[in-house]
Order: C-alpha cells, then sequence, then structure tokens
C-alpha cells in the first residue's frame, strides 16, 4: 500500500468537517425558506446517504484513490464548496411542491433529484474524511480527534453566523471555506499549490461577481404569491436563528389583515404591510397614525370577546408576534400587558424603527417582552393574570399537522390555568375548518386539564364562539356566572358571531349567523363537555 509522505491533513480534515456540519444545520434553514420547516429532517438523511456513499465509494476503489491521496483530497475538498453552491441553486430550481406528492408522482422524481443534488457535498466532505482516515491508519486518533472537534466548532459558529448574516453569504461563506481547504491541502501535500490556489481564487471572484448565491421561497409560499400581486414590493429584510423575516409593502392594492372581523363592523383595518418569516405569513403591521378610528377594527374580532368580560385586566399574550395581540389588549382597555414572544425579530419591526407610533406597543411602561417560548417563561414565573391569551396555527390534520408545537398539550394547558388570578380567563384563539377539528381538540385538552385540576364540571368553565374563519375558545379555573354568559350573549349579537358551547345554552343560540348545513361545532362540543346528546341544544 502506498502511503502518502506528508503528514496527514489534520487540520484540513477539521475544515472540511467544520464545513460539513454548518452546511448541513445552514440546510434547516434553506429548506425551511425554501419549502417549509417540515423537510428540515431530511438534512440528517441527506448528509448520511452522501457519507454512506462515500464509505462505499472509498471501499471499492481504496488503492486507486489512496495512491493518488493528494489529488483526490484536493479536489473533493474543492468539490465540497463548488457542489455546496451548485447543488444548492440547481436544486432550487426543480419544481418540486411537497403538498402534491400524493397525486402527483412526478414529485417524488423531483424529491429524488433534490436528494441526489443535495447528498453530493456530504459526499464529497466524507472523501476527504474516510480517504485520510484510510491512508493514515496509524494517525487514526488524532483524525478522529481534528474530525469530531472540526465538526463541533463548524455547529457553534453556523449558529453564530446565523445571527448577523443572510443564509445565503453563509452559504457563500462555506463554498469558499472548502476551496480554501484545498489549496491548504494542495499545499501541506505538496501536490501543485500555486495551481490549486489560482483555481480557488479564481472560482472564489467568479462566484462572488457572477453566481453569488440566492434562496428564494418556492412558487406555493405565502411570499411568492404576495410578490406577484401588482405594486409589491420587499420593503426590509431581517435574519436571524428564527427565521428570515421579509416585510412586503404594497400601495396599490394594500395588505388588510384582520383575522377573525366580525362580519358587522362598520370600521376596517388601515394600511397594512405584510410580515413574512420564512416565506409564510406571520401577519401585518398596521400604517396608522394615532387616530380615534385606526384601531377600532380590533375591538371586532372574535379575539375581543375576553376583553368585554373583565375590567383593567393584567394580560399576559404568548406567541406574540410582531404585537397585534398586544395592541388589541392596550386598545380594550388592559391595565398592563406582559408580552411573550420567541423571535425578538418581529417586534423590532415596530419598536425600533418608529418606537412612538404603534399604539404603545413598545411603551414599557405598559408593555413587557420577555423573548423566550412561552411555557419557558411561564415556568420561571409566578405572576398571576387576569387574562392570558395565545393564538393557536398548529391544525391536527393535513399538512399543519406537521408542526411541532407545544402550546395546547394538556401540560401546557394546566400551566396557563395555573396562572390565572382568581376570576381570571384563558383565551385560545385559531382558525375554524369544516369538519371542526382543532377548536374541538382544544375543548377536550382543556376538559382534561380542568379535570386534572380539581373540577367537578368541565363545561360550566368553557365557553366557545365561532365567526366565519375564527373561534374564541374561554376558559376559567372557576365556573363561568351569570353576568359572564350574558355578557358573551351580547357581545355575538352585536357582531354576528355563533355560540358554539355556553354552559347553558339553548337550541335556538346555535348555528345563527354562518350557518352551516348542521350545526358541527356544537355537536362536537356537546359530545366532548356533555357526554353525547346530554347537554346538547339540538
Amino acid at each position: 500500500m502506498s502511503v502518502p509522505h506528508p503528514a496527514a491533513p489534520a487540520l484540513a480534515v477539521g475544515l472540511i468537517s467544520s464545513a460539513a456540519l454548518g452546511y448541513e444545520i445552514l440546510l434547516l434553514r434553506i429548506f425551511a425558506i425554501v419549502h417549509w420547516h417540515h423537510l428540515v429532517a431530511t438534512a440528517i438523511s441527506l448528509a448520511l446517504l452522501g457519507y454512506g456513499a462515500s464509505g462505499t465509494f472509498i471501499a471499492v476503489f481504496r488503492v486507486a484513490l489512496e495512491r493518488h491521496f493528494a489529488a483526490v483530497f484536493v479536489a473533493n475538498a474543492m468539490l465540497f464548496g463548488i457542489s455546496a453552491l451548485a447543488c444548492t441553486a440547481l436544486a432550487q430550481q426543480l419544481p418540486f411542491d411537497p403538498q402534491a406528492l400524493t397525486w402527483e408522482p412526478l414529485q417524488l422524481l423531483y424529491l429524488a433529484a433534490t436528494f441526489l443534488l443535495l447528498s453530493v457535498p456530504f459526499f464529497a466532505a466524507a472523501n476527504c474524511v474516510g480517504l485520510a482516515l484510510s491512508a493514515y491508519r496509524d494517525e487514526i486518533p488524532r483524525l478522529y480527534g481534528y474530525d469530531l472537534l472540526g465538526a463541533g466548532l463548524g455547529a457553534l459558529l453556523l449558529l453564530v453566523a446565523l445571527s448577523w448574516l443572510h443564509p445565503a453569504d453563509i452559504l457563500y461563506l462555506i463554498f469558499a471555506l472548502g476551496l480554501l481547504v484545498g489549496a491548504a491541502a494542495a499545499r501541506h501535500q505538496r501536490w501543485y499549490p500555486w495551481s490549486a490556489a489560482a483555481v480557488a481564487i479564481t472560482l472564489a471572484f467568479t462566484a462572488w461577481m457572477f453566481a453569488r448565491p440566492a434562496i428564494h421561497p418556492a412558487d406555493y409560499k405565502d411570499l411568492t404569491r404576495s410578490l406577484w400581486v401588482v405594486g409589491a414590493e420587499t420593503e426590509t429584510v431581517s435574519h436571524g436563528i428564527a427565521g428570515l423575516v421579509t416585510v412586503v409593502r404594497n400601495d396599490v392594492v394594500p395588505v388588510r389583515l384582520a383575522p377573525g372581523l366580525s362580519l358587522n363592523t362598520t370600521t376596517l383595518p388601515p394600511r397594512q404591510r405584510a410580515v413574512f418569516v420564512d416565506g409564510e405569513l406571520a401577519g401585518a403591521i398596521d400604517d396608522h397614525e394615532h387616530t380615534a378610528t385606526s384601531a377600532l377594527y380590533l375591538g371586532d374580532l372574535t379575539s375581543a370577546l375576553p376583553y368585554h368580560l373583565l375590567q383593567s385586566p393584567q394580560v399576559a399574550v404568548l406567541n406574540a408576534g410582531i404585537g397585534t395581540s398586544v395592541q388589541q389588549a392596550l386598545h380594550l382597555g388592559a391595565a398592563s400587558v406582559t408580552a411573550i414572544e420567541p423571535n425578538a425579530q418581529l417586534p423590532a419591526l415596530l419598536c425600533k424603527p418608529n418606537p412612538g407610533d404603534n399604539l404603545g406597543v413598545c411603551d414599557t411602561r405598559r408593555v413587557r417582552w420577555h423573548f423566550q417560548a412561552s411555557r419557558a417563561f411561564l415556568a420561571g414565573t409566578g405572576a398571576p393574570f387576569d387574562l392570558i391569551a395565545i393564538d393557536i396555527h398548529s391544525d391536527p390534520t393535513g399538512l399543519d399537522a406537521l408542526n411541532i408545537g407545544f402550546d395546547l398539550t394538556t401540560g401546557a394547558m394546566t400551566d396557563y390555568l395555573r396562572h390565572l388570578a382568581p376570576g381570571g380567563l384563558l383565551s385560545i384563539n385559531g382558525n375554524t375548518r369544516v369538519p371542526p377539528r382543532l377548536l374541538l381538540r382544544a375543548i377536550d385538552t382543556a376538559r382534561v386539564a380542568l379535570l386534572q385540576a380539581g373540577s367537578n364540571d368541565p363545561a360550566t368553565h368553557i365557553a366557545a364562539i365561532r365567526g366565519w374563519q375564527r373561534f374564541n375558545l374561554l376558559v376559567s379555573r372557576s365556573p363561568l356566572t351569570g353576568t359572564q354568559l350574558a355578557g358573551i350573549r351580547t357581545f355575538c349579537r352585536k357582531h354576528g358571531f355563533d355560540l358554539v358551547w355556553l354552559p347553558d345554552i339553548q337550541a335556538g343560540e346555535v348555528n345563527q349567523y354562518q350557518r352551516l348545513s348542521e350545526p358541527l361545532f356544537h355537536r362536537g362540543a356537546a359530545a366532548i363537555l356533555g357526554g353525547g346528546s346530554q347537554r346538547s341544544a339540538t
């Protein structure tokens, strides 16, 4: 066996491992931006595919590869960088649509092609590591140590880079690092070092000038479709570990987003700018000044119900996002608001450019922002709240079922109830679908949590209403009072919302406004809370 004369390229192995793991983690972000975060787990499969193919390749051609170790190592290091850039760009050109996998067989070919393209960089990186281990058997412990150290360092550096750089810029740096490793290995192995350096510099310069990487959401994503509308333009783009945040303005066809708005409303939202996280709609920023009517629409949403039942409540808004629910709380009389949001980029869209023109969302005297997960915040505070408000976005069926969320578990519901002050309310808002799923799941979870909290009759602690596309579920630690039930009925009559559940609901009160052929929402709630038809109004 011919062993290369120079010492083992331990540093090069460490650097290529660092770049490979950084690229693997970067793929998580790229998948989330281009497609959906549901696909991020495939990055691990891609790495395993590339490394597995490399092991087979080296096992079959080991003798020839070791004979030309320097050339093969340098070529694969540079191939890693080139393929990381090129294959990512090519994969974005494939018309892959995960939504169509169930009915369009051609999508399986696009998926396979995507896997093959994105596994090439891992194949090249694994060739470098595997060939070094094979050729320098006496130095395996040292090489393996550099491999592990480099991989760990790459993961840490990638996380830091995501806080400061756009994912496309990080992709270019990984490309350049692959070229650098190739040039450094050529010098270390004394294999045409000047030629390798010239090739690396030429490729890096050419890519920077003419082929800089770009990461674009697929055609089916919300951001792409919004930019197709006449007059739409990207206003700002910010990046961070939590996601790529894009703000889109359209002065020709203004965005007006008000989920749960009553059909009886006499006010409309002001002009808005749409906010997207990783290409998916995350809310809208009102383009208003402080006027008497700019926020009136916030009182006509299904989510406004608890504010008509409580006086000057101390409010906790979970998953506060860009602060629309915080604006609503302040507008409807909250004494103070504690806003919890994991992604600090979202409230920064309001607070940094214009902290005085957002209905008090950034007023530190009335609003306290906490940038962490909702349940982590609740675990660390003992403060009681008169109202805890949360929006639930995941649905237990369809593609939304792939979302990983812990906001609607029994444990989470128990935490929410534990942090309610006496007479306090938990307000859960979400989308309605037919047949009903998310609302019924929330009702059942609340029922179980109330039973665990010691309630003998959870049905008396729960109220639910629905609009044409949104629902509001109220849960109390104590039975709802007659005054609260009367207030709920008055609110629904005024705004044209349908009652889904009240402890004393009557047959003629359900399915009045957004009429369905059958009162499916109420029947489902009654089956959960009333033991079938025992309490059903129909």
